[in-house]
């Protein structure tokens, strides 16, 4: 009997048991190779499916892993603290109809879109304290998914994931998404509008004219967005069109004026609530915030790392290490020599992507210093309403740490370990203390730290007061919490009680005072004119409980302009919060 290995070794038309076979034809020896070639084409396609379907799970359970950390440093104990005076303007003015609403907030720096939509959120999931913080809860977690596909669309999923994740962990976007104010909704629109209008300029080229009519949609949306929830979306819009201009003259491709005229457009649909905005601009009145010196902006981009409690220099020069590696990542991107995600593409495509990305980086982290700037001549510098800066921020330091790891790996090929240990420290520092920081603030509103004891005011009046008497907070930040504690929990509509604004005319510090009804407003002009009793309606026999929520140590100036109004203190009641002083004082008027 023939081997095997020996009769095909001889003669390949020997069959495996010795015996000759058939010649074969031509045409079905090429059917027979055409089938091994369609096998294998399959048997390519298939793993190709299997590896993208792995890499799809894999990028989805990262994605679902960032959006937890982000979700849990923005949900917990979220009802637990008071609403400050802020946040009870949010609901007293949404607590009003959209006429009134408009009326009231017509004076204010800020567009009314948040206080609209918060009125339909109110109507759909009540006006609890967490109920109210919840829009803006979802509006910070779209900033992580808007960051996340950006980053990825742009790099690949490594820079998206670390770059999600200190979006996540950021202090100052989980504090702006705890809280029931137009902070984390400006920053979900400006970093919508910036990813969209980067990818329409970098691969709206390659699209069907639906898919660019969609994004370019998209951008006319978000950009109107930012500009209607905060005055500061007009400089974040001012910086868009620039980047679209720059993107115009460099690529002159008619995407690049599309995406322009996109921006313009989301910026003109401003106009209906321009003149309230000039006329806020320039009423003379001196914005809270005092001029920024040029210690500022260092102090602004180390808290975005550290928190608030990041002073000493050793924080500062963790945080300037950091930022160099951002540095670093804005020349890599622009030198980047093949695409990491979608289809493949040119290395010059890819590089002008890189190069797109750089400038769209640097103009939005560009934010802070033009701000800067402006305050110079009027102030406008809050570092919440910075926030639109911090996603580059992270984009950058991400993509650079990814960078070095990556660049140390081809340099150093057998100390593979080295790389791993540079990208896990220079990646886990400012995610560790962005971590702490941010849960220290949750733990600080699981005990209401430092909070003004609204709450605990409102529950001591309701044991106190009687029906038809009168309630004065002596200042518009205690009367905003209190009307919220008061009203929101039927106190005063059971009781029978109204409650007025004390408002003197040295106490323009807090503007907030514009959104209250003139109607709920007493002036000492009003009292001087009317008296007591017709100033606020008092009926005879019944009290005036004045009361504060500041520290006892402020009463003398609070109480003082109401000593003056003839009131006549009968008790005095300090009702502690955790670490404030809330004081109740029930005045009667003087005997004829």
């Amino acid at each position: 009997m023939w081997l095997v290995g020996s009769s095909r070794g001889r003669d390949s038309n020997v069959g495996a048991m010795g015996y000759p076979l058939e010649p074969r034809e031509p045409a079905v020896e090429a059917r027979s190779e055409g089938a091994v070639v369609r096998s294998s084409i399959l048997a390519t396609r298939s793993s190709v499916r299997r590896a993208a379907t792995s890499e799809r799970v894999v990028q989805a359970f990262g994605v679902v892993a960032v959006l937890a950390a982000a979700a849990g440093l923005r949900i917990a104990f979220l009802g637990n603290a008071q609403l400050f005076r802020d946040e009870a303007t949010s609901w007293y003015l949404a607590s009003h109809s959209i006429g009134d609403m408009l009326r009231l907030g017509a004076q204010e720096p800020y567009p009314p879109l948040y206080m609209v939509l918060l009125k339909g959120w109110m109507a759909v999931f009540g006006s609890a304290e967490d109920a109210l913080r919840m829009l803006s809860v979802v509006a910070g977690l779209g900033v992580v998914v808007v960051t996340w596909r950006w980053v990825r669309d742009a790099l690949g999923t490594t820079e998206a994931w670390l770059a999600g994740l200190l979006v996540a962990v950021s202090p100052l976007l989980v504090v702006n998404s705890r809280n029931a104010r137009m902070y984390s909704l400006e920053t979900l629109f400006a970093t919508t509008a910036w990813w969209l209008i980067w990818l329409l300029i970098a691969r709206g080229g390659e699209w069907t004219g639906r898919r660019r009519a969609f994004v370019a949609a998209g951008i006319v949306a978000s950009v109107a967005g930012e500009v209607w929830s905060l005055s500061l979306g007009i400089p974040s819009a001012g910086l868009q069109f620039l980047f679209v201009v720059v993107a115009a003259v460099w690529l002159r491709s008619r995407v690049s004026i599309a995406a322009a005229g996109c921006v313009a457009a989301g910026v003109l649909a401003l106009l209906p609530w321009l003149p309230n905005l000039i006329a806020t601009a320039t009423n003379g009145r001196p914005f809270w915030t005092p001029q920024p010196t040029i210690g500022a902006l260092p102090t602004t981009f180390r808290t975005w790392f550290v928190g608030q409690g990041g002073d000493s220099w050793a924080w500062t020069l963790a945080f300037a290490a950091v930022a160099l590696v951002g540095l670093a990542a804005l020349l890599h991107i622009t030198r980047r020599r093949r695409s990491e995600v979608g289809v493949a593409a040119t290395a010059a495509a890819t590089r002008c992507r890189g190069r797109l990305l750089a400038i769209a980086l640097i103009l939005d982290f560009g934010l802070i210093p033009a701000v800067w700037v402006y305050s110079q001549i009027h102030s406008i510098y809050d570092g919440r309403y910075l926030a639109n800066a911090f996603p580059p921020f992270a984009i950058a330091v991400a993509v650079g740490a990814v960078a070095l790891s990556r660049g140390l790996r081809g340099r150093l090929p057998s100390l593979r370990v080295v790389p791993v240990v540079l990208l896990a420290g220079l990646v886990a520092l400012p995610i560790i203390v962005s971590a702490f920081t941010s849960a220290q603030i949750v733990a600080d509103a699981r005990d209401d730290t430092g909070m003004d004891p609204g709450r605990q005011v409102a529950q001591k009046l309701a044991t106190v007061v009687q029906p038809g008497d009168v309630v004065i907070a002596v200042n518009a930040e205690s009367f905003f919490p209190l009307s919220y504690y008061l009203y929101q929990t039927g106190e005063a509509q059971r009781l029978g009680i109204k409650l007025f604004d004390w408002h003197p005319p040295n106490s323009a510090f807090f503007t907030g005072w514009m959104d209250i009804e003139p109607s709920q407003r007493v002036e000492p002009a009003t009292v001087a004119k009317l008296g007591w009793s017709a100033a606020i309606g008092l009926a005879p026999g019944k009290s005036i409980w004045v009361v504060t929520l500041v520290n006892s140590d402020q009463q003398r100036i609070y109480f003082s302009p109401l000593e003056q109004g003839q009131l006549l203190q009968v008790d005095r009641i300090l009702v502690a919060g955790n670490h404030r002083i809330g004081q109740i004082r029930q005045a009667v008027l003087p005997g004829p």
